[in-house]
């Protein structure tokens, strides 16, 4: 199960830009994503990538809220 941890990060609106790209970026790369990439996103293979469905509701949640 994958540990929830809580943050109050502040973004401006060009950083928020840059996150919501690199989301879309791991949502379009699918099972091609390079190695180093790979083991950003899952934590050093400790937890499974997103799915398109986690990726769409984190960006909702970054967007709105």
């Amino acid at each position: 199960m994958v540990k929830l941890i809580s943050t109050s990060a502040t973004f401006d609106a060009l950083e928020l830009a840059a996150v919501l790209a690199g989301l879309r970026l791991l949502q379009l790369a699918g099972d091609d994503l390079p190695p180093d990439v790979e083991m950003i996103a899952t934590d050093c293979g400790q937890y499974p990538p997103l799915t398109d469905d986690q990726i769409d509701d984190l960006c909702e949640r970054l967007n709105f809220g």
